[in-house]
């Protein structure tokens, strides 16, 4: 072989790697637009999960300011109540104590009564 053929052959061969380069190249391209691709469809994915937590947290917030809601008034009412029940009491209360005292009057009154009729008769 002389070496010009040996050139030859050795440029063909540098030629084939090349065309086997651009190939792989060109694959290469196409593997990272799949990659990006894939990138952009996760951060779409990621920003939809992220939207509907949100909302999910908003509406379980929404829930707990209902639900806390309905026993706050149930005090306030059973503490409505209690008050008035207070001021029964202390009117049931003094009217005892009036009751008491008009009836210790009116003792006091029929020995004074007795006594009187004692120093008369």
């Amino acid at each position: 072989m002389t070496e010009h053929e040996m050139l030859e052959l050795i440029l063909q061969k540098v030629t084939g790697l090349e065309n086997k380069v651009t190939t792989l190249d060109g694959k290469i391209a196409g593997i990272e637009d799949k990659v990006a691709s894939l990138e952009d469809g996760q951060q779409n994915i990621l920003h939809q999960m992220d939207e509907r937590i949100t909302s999910s947290e908003n509406m379980i917030l929404k829930e707990l300011d209902r639900v806390q809601e309905h026993p706050e008034s149930d005090v306030q009412k059973v503490q409505k109540n209690l008050e008035e029940l207070q001021q029964y009491y202390r009117i049931a209360k003094l009217e005892n104590d009036n009751t008491a005292l008009l009836l210790k009057m009116y003792n006091d009154m029929q020995k004074e009564i007795a006594e009187l009729k004692a120093k008369i008769a």
